[in-house]
């Protein structure tokens, strides 16, 4: 088992910041932007999208599906108010399903 920490915070009224602090390890941060129900992450090679859905659940998938391109697809659901399950699988540039993790993430603040 590891131990990080996931920061999600707005940083404007159309704006969010997202902080993985790994550890041991560096912090990787992005900005993403609110569109409807869908936060937009644009930075990396890969853009992805974030479709929030109700009662905490959450689907993480590819803005675009980008040929030849290893990709990785999300679920992700409250199973209490202060704990959440993530699915993560990952693909690669065949599209060939390589690995799944199970992350499960406690609100602590």
């Amino acid at each position: 088992t590891m131990a990080h920490q996931f920061i999600l915070e707005a940083a404007t009224a159309d704006t969010v910041v997202q902080t993985l602090s790994l550890s041991p390890g560096p912090n990787l941060s992005s900005l993403g932007q609110r569109i409807g129900a869908t936060l937009q992450f644009r930075q990396g090679p890969q853009p992805v999208t974030v479709l929030c859905l109700p009662s905490g659940a959450s689907a993480t998938f590819p803005t675009a599906i980008v040929p030849r391109q290893p990709f990785f697809l999300e679920l992700g659901w409250l199973m209490t108010p202060t704990l959440r399950q993530r699915l993560i699988r990952r693909y690669d540039e065949r599209g060939t399903w390589v690995s799944m993790t199970q992350v499960i993430e406690e609100k602590v603040i």
